[in-house]
């Protein structure tokens, strides 16, 4: 009996070895590496601040998320290599791969980032930006848009300030040109050649001075075949006609030409629109406000707009069928225009491009990018600051 009981206990003792020997020896790496991921948490709005412990971010007072949790919910699969970096919470571009202080004194955050990360592709397309990769999550929760890089027939306005013309100066140069072709006229059959001659010179001196006022070949014919000048750039006749000045910038200058239509209000009679049209284009830059006059002739039926009244003025270009992107979708720096390219799968990619006509909601895009590429139309900003971040890192593991 007594030999059965001891047989007994050995088998008991030997099971709960074997049970303790099974505990300690059975892999626990996926237990652990869960735990792990778990300690670090990080703000959805400010990915870099990253804590120990959860909490709120310093930086907007989010509540932080645990970055494996995060990283599972994306469905990124296996998460990839990281490593710890430091940087200044005043200056981002301020990074150290050891903990401290910055230049101005202060503890730098802790924030984590992927360690041998291979760019290709648009990254190495922009100097000092990386594509990044953003979850549909954080995109809902930044706000990104998104728009077309697409043939658009684009519109451009014009718009410049004038005032309603009092020329005397004009007008008498007008009449002294046209009382010159009277007097050619009445001694053409002159025997006398030097009175011809001088005649000549007389109607030359006055066409001259038309020109450099700004009247066009043909004002200047038609001028011949009336055979009387412009009274209206003296006093506003009823029923009649007027004349607007109006200062377009040199920049503008090659895209408005004579023939165009333009269209005028005046904040005096802010319901009323006075439709022309433009008849010369002064041929001398006034070099103190890098502008030019365009002279337009307006009907003016009731007799509103009287001489030396403002006005504001619009003319309207067509500039014909451009590849042109949303004007949100640029970002300048002052030095380049920069936008980014949704390529699928949360990536984002800068890209450098050289841009053209602009108009109240477009760029003409001259390089850089191709019809049907999905730029980021909002929250760029907030893309943009990730990729330097992300390419400053990169340079320093190099």
């Amino acid at each position: 009996m007594s030999r059965t009981k001891n047989i007994f206990l050995i088998i008991v003792l030997l099971v709960i070895v074997g049970f303790v020997g099974y505990m300690l020896m059975r892999p626990h790496h996926s237990i652990n590496s869960t735990n792990n991921a778990a300690i670090k948490y990080h703000c959805p709005m400010h990915p870099n601040f990253i804590s120990d412990k959860p909490g709120e971010c310093s930086i907007c007072g989010m509540d932080l998320v645990p970055i494996q949790e995060e990283a599972v919910s994306m469905g990124q699969g296996e998460k990839p290599k990281t490593k710890i970096m430091y940087k200044s919470t005043m200056n981002p571009d301020e990074i150290s791969e050891e903990p401290g202080k910055d230049s101005m004194g202060m503890e730098m955050v802790p924030f984590e980032v992927e360690e041998n990360n291979n760019t290709s592709g648009g990254d190495a397309a922009v100097e000092g930006l990386a594509a990044v990769t953003v979850s549909p999550e954080k995109q809902q929760l930044i706000g990104v848009q998104t728009g077309f890089a697409q043939y658009r027939e684009l519109n451009k306005i014009i718009r410049a300030t004038g005032k309603i013309a009092y020329d005397p100066d004009l007008f008498t140069a007008q009449t002294e040109y046209m009382e010159a072709i009277k007097a050619r006229k009445k001694i053409k059959d002159s025997p006398m050649p030097d009175v011809k001659e001088r005649s000549d010179s007389m109607v030359n001196s006055a066409k001259s001075k038309l020109a450099l006022m700004g009247l066009s070949e043909n004002q200047i014919r038609e001028l011949e075949k009336n055979d009387e000048g412009s009274n209206y750039l003296l006093i506003a006749k009823k029923g009649g006609k007027v004349w607007v000045y109006a200062q377009i910038y040199e920049y503008e200058s090659s895209q408005v030409k004579i023939g165009q239509t333009i269209k005028v209000t005046s904040k005096a009679f802010p319901d009323k629109i006075f439709n022309g049209t433009i008849r010369s284009i002064d041929a001398i830059l006034d070099p103190g406000t890098r502008s030019l006059r365009v002279r337009a002739e307006l009907e003016n039926p009731d007799s509103l707009l009287r001489p030396e009244s403002f006005v504001n003025a619009e003319i309207n270009i067509n500039l014909g069928n451009l590849l042109s992107v949303p004007k949100e979708a640029i970002l300048d720096t002052g030095i380049r225009q920069i936008a980014f390219i949704d390529s699928g799968s949360g990536r984002f990619e800068p890209r450098e491009v050289k841009l053209g006509e602009e108009t109240d909601d477009f760029y003409q895009v001259i390089s850089g990018l191709s019809a049907g590429d999905k730029v980021v139309t909002s929250a760029n900003f907030l893309i943009d600051s990730e990729s330097r971040l992300k390419s400053a890192l990169s340079d320093m593991s190099k």
